[in-house]
């Protein structure tokens, strides 16, 4: 399958960063949300924390997949070894673990006075080495939720510049043509970030059903392991192999 990724800024190379461990961010069915002290080096890992495969039902909103998940597996089957998960995470106003649809407010995350951590996005300040960050599934039911996504988007560049040797990997929104991937994309500007389309279409391990996902979580595995040279001016159009 085709992947087109365009670097979101003025010409300008950073130093080439080991890229290793990934850091991911978004809603999950259980966890902590407060990072954990070391990175996940497994899906099993993930599921003991965060919770299974079965889709997330958000009470305002409805049942979606569970993309963190689909994510963290796509990163662990192509190759990523060390991942970090900062739960976000809406409380509702019923038992349902899953809460209402987080806003970009709770990406953002806080400083937690009880226990002097930070949650969100914030957290990940905290970890030196992660190299790159994501925000699997933002960009789902893009229509609607484009407002939040591009707050989110516009988070994780400034989150990556400010730590310098980081890297944001962005989703193009689903059901995006090219047309709209490159209007999408002239919103963005920054050296330390690229943008990644298109979606990648898998069959469900859950139902066997055809499932397009945000390209994200195989893209933070291609870059595991790798030197990363950023140059804003590069584009590249490149093959890869999707399971």
């Amino acid at each position: 399958m085709p992947e087109y990724v365009e670097e979101t800024g003025q010409p300008h190379s950073i130093q080439g960063a080991p890229t290793s461990t990934t850091g991911f961010l978004g809603p999950t069915h259980s966890g902590p949300l407060i990072l954990p002290a070391a990175p996940l080096t497994s899906l099993v890992e993930f599921e003991e924390i965060y919770g299974g495969p079965a889709a997330m039902q958000f009470e305002d909103a409805s049942q979606t997949p569970n993309v963190m998940w689909h994510a963290a597996r796509a990163f662990f089957e192509n190759g990523g070894t060390h991942l970090y998960v900062s739960r976000v995470f809406r409380p509702g106003t019923s038992c349902n673990s899953d809460g209402r649809r987080p806003a970009a407010a709770d990406y953002a995350g806080n400083f937690d006075s009880t226990t002097n951590r930070q949650t969100g996005l914030k957290a990940f300040e905290d970890v030196d080495e992660i190299s790159v960050v994501a925000a699997p599934g933002i960009t789902a039911n893009f229509q609607v939720n484009s407002a939040d996504a591009k707050s989110v988007i516009n988070l994780l560049i400034a989150h990556a510049e400010q730590m310098r040797y980081r890297i944001a990997v962005l989703d193009s929104g689903d059901g995006q043509g090219p047309d709209e991937v490159r209007a999408f994309r002239a919103n963005f500007d920054s050296s330390y970030a690229a943008l990644y389309y298109p979606w990648v279409t898998i069959h469900d391990p859950l139902t066997g059903s055809v499932l397009n996902l945000p390209p994200s979580g195989f893209v933070a595995a291609q870059r595991s392991g790798a030197r990363c040279f950023q140059s804003s001016s590069q584009r590249s159009y490149q093959s890869c192999h999707w399971p």
